[in-house]
């Protein structure tokens, strides 16, 4: 087992802070891949990160506020991350302590906790971070609260076994269903977007982080909701939408009812005529109390190149059949053969079936006549 060195990155709920419980709740909701950021105060930043590159090699803190605030917090570790450093980089120079900056980092594999008593699994990880620095985050009432810090270096042991994504973010949420900030939340996850059984994974288009898409296809958005023992069925308000059209979306659609519920979307993308962005939210628009999580998803919907090249063929012979004379009949034609002696009905002919090809042309690129 190695020990490798990692940058820390915890966070809180307070109850007067809900922008921060909505910003936790996107980091458990979101795949693999996603850019999150965080905002913090630069005193609650360990200055030896902001002086030096920080290790990529990243872990997600939960910090669950005590009942009572001498104590310390009740520290739930969340999953794995890659640090991509921080920003705006022109502030991280200044000296005024009380600026924001942001700590950016992409989503990784969820912290594998085995099922058991989750009271060994907090008190082995509170005693980990207390290991980790003498300023570790502590909640406001602490005595030491002022010397704290919310992002700061460690040491992690390499797990040995390979996590069950499933079981651990169940057991996960069974943890946060109990704790003081987030037992009110609503707990889902994005498993994947799925085509024929086969998850697609994140890719670079137009400096964005997209699922790639084809036209007139249909996929799944999988999603996983975390019911517990109070939530008979997932949140009936919970509503898929999209700015795009080039994109239709289903309801969410139950694939079967337990403890942790699967449910899916249905994609549906229309023809495209070059690739375009499509932007795709998940979240529940009467939540004002940002108790659920907001999962934004962008799209990128690419040509079926056969249409395309079909399309293009089809309006090139038809621009040449359109801009056919009888003269050129004539000279292409051998003397005294049909064609030669009825250029005007075969010019009127080609005219006609030029016009066909360009419209059919325009329709199968385009979905459209041209004008």
């Amino acid at each position: 087992m190695t020990t490798r060195r990692i940058t820390i990155i915890t966070t809180s709920a307070p109850h007067n802070r809900p922008e921060y419980r909505r910003d936790f709740l996107d980091c458990i909701a979101n795949p693999i891949g996603k850019l999150v950021r965080f905002s913090y105060r630069k005193k609650w930043i360990d200055q030896s990160l902001l002086d030096s590159e920080p290790p990529r090699n990243c872990i997600i803190i939960f910090c669950d506020i005590p009942i009572y605030p001498e104590d310390d917090y009740i520290f739930y570790p969340v999953r794995y991350a890659t640090f991509e450093g921080f920003g705006p980089t022109e502030l991280i120079k200044f000296k005024d302590d009380n600026i924001y900056i942001s700590a950016n980092f992409k989503l990784g594999n969820f912290i594998n906790i085995p099922p058991g008593d989750s009271k060994e699994t907090i008190a082995r990880w509170k005693a980990w971070m207390q290991e980790q620095s003498d300023h570790y985050p502590r909640p406001l009432g602490n005595p030491k609260n002022q010397n704290s810090k919310m992002v700061l270096l460690g040491r992690l042991d390499s797990e040995s076994k390979q996590c069950n994504e499933s079981s651990s973010w169940q057991m996960m949420m069974d943890m946060f269903s109990k704790s003081n900030t987030l037992n009110e939340c609503t707990f889902l996850r994005l498993v994947g977007i799925k085509k024929s059984k086969k998850y697609l994974e994140l890719s670079s288009f137009r400096s964005h982080d997209v699922f790639m898409l084809r036209s007139e296809k249909s996929y799944e958005i999988e999603l996983q909701h975390y019911l517990g023992y109070s939530k008979p069925l997932p949140s009936r308000e919970l509503v898929p939408s999209t700015a795009s059209e080039s994109l239709s979306l289903s309801p969410v659609l139950i694939n079967n009812i337990a403890r942790v519920t699967s449910t899916v979307t249905i994609i549906n993308t229309k023809r495209v005529s070059q690739a375009e962005l499509a932007p795709v939210v998940i979240e529940d628009p009467k939540d004002i109390s940002s108790l659920s999580p907001r999962i934004q998803l962008i799209f990128g919907i690419k040509p079926l190149r056969r249409y395309l090249i079909a399309a293009i063929m089809m309006m090139a012979f038809g621009a040449l059949f359109v801009g056919i004379s009888k003269e050129t009949i004539k000279e292409l034609s051998k003397q005294g053969s049909f064609f030669y002696n009825n250029p005007g009905t075969i010019e009127y002919f080609m005219k006609a079936l030029g016009a066909i090809f360009v419209g059919l042309g325009g329709y199968f690129g385009f979905k459209q006549p041209p004008k």
